[in-house]
């Protein structure tokens, strides 16, 4: 549905249909979610106050997911600040490689996941 998303949000979504592809980043509703830094883009130099990151609010996707890594049945990766909530997948999730999971393949710098699940298999070759 949607290959990135930076600093937005996205609420109330859903998708059904089949993922699949080559790359890194693929998810049932997003490849990528990520914020920036406020103030600049060297990431050490702040705590994590100083993200602003996406949200994704009440989603959820229900086809199957496949690709290389940081593959998931909702969202491939997720960073810097991002948050994740009230969410759910119930789709079948593969990775070629590594960093697969039922709902985010691969979470990186504060990134919070609330109430939300993956009902689907998950499988591997990584």
């Amino acid at each position: 549905m949607i290959g990135a998303v930076h600093t937005s949000t996205v609420q109330d979504s859903y998708t059904n249909g089949t993922v699949t592809g080559d790359a890194m980043d693929q998810g049932g509703l997003a490849g990528s979610i990520y914020g920036t830094i406020v103030g600049g883009d060297d990431y050490d130099k702040y705590d994590k106050n100083s993200y602003v990151g996406s949200l994704i609010i009440r989603c959820h996707t229900s086809g199957p997911v496949s690709g290389r890594g940081a593959v998931g049945g909702l969202i491939g990766s997720t960073n810097q600040a991002s948050v994740v909530e009230d969410c759910y997948t119930t789709g079948d999730v593969f990775a070629t490689s590594q960093e697969v999971g039922g709902l985010i393949g691969n979470t990186n710098y504060f990134t919070h996941v609330i109430r939300s699940y993956a009902t689907g298999n998950v499988s591997g070759n990584g």
